[in-house]
């Protein structure tokens, strides 16, 4: 069991932060429990999950503000979460391709014309064209068990 430190400000983020840690860690068929005491101006709250837990040489550190135990999140790893700046910087890259390698660049004769060429363009972009965060590789080969790649 956790223990928070006193927390002041945005409480509701941390525990969203803790319930959805403990949704994502939790297998198929697993259970994840929320509990709260209060305690006059003192609110308990306890999660509870059967997922595969947090290492005890991470424990006194989940409380540090950008700390990840999992080692695949972090930022060597080129995630981010929706609706950060990072974030809005790739949409907006992608945006600017988009437009430079599908929409922009021919002329079409109809929006019907321009929605045709839209999934060849999708799939060369994921499966053919070098990306320079990717060291040169397309981002398909960065997800396994891609449709159709099931071993």
């Amino acid at each position: 069991m956790l223990v928070f430190p006193q927390l002041r400000g945005d409480a509701g983020g941390v525990l969203g932060n803790l319930l959805e840690n403990a949704l994502r860690h939790t297998p198929p068929g697993g259970s994840v429990e929320l509990g709260c005491v209060r305690d006059g101006d003192r609110l308990t709250i306890a999660v509870a999950d059967n997922g595969e837990g947090i290492a005890a040489e991470c424990i006194t550190r989940v409380f540090e503000r950008f700390y990840r135990a999992d080692a695949a999140r972090d930022r060597e790893h080129g995630r981010s979460r929706p609706y950060r700046p990072q974030t809005n910087g790739k949409v907006e890259r992608f945006h600017q391709t988009l437009g430079d390698e599908w929409a922009y660049t021919r002329l079409y004769t109809s929006d019907a014309q321009r929605c045709e060429q839209f999934p060849i363009w999708l799939h060369t972009y994921n499966y053919h064209r070098g990306h320079t965060a990717l060291g040169g590789q397309p981002p398909a080969t960065r997800i396994p068990n891609l449709s159709g790649q099931y071993s």
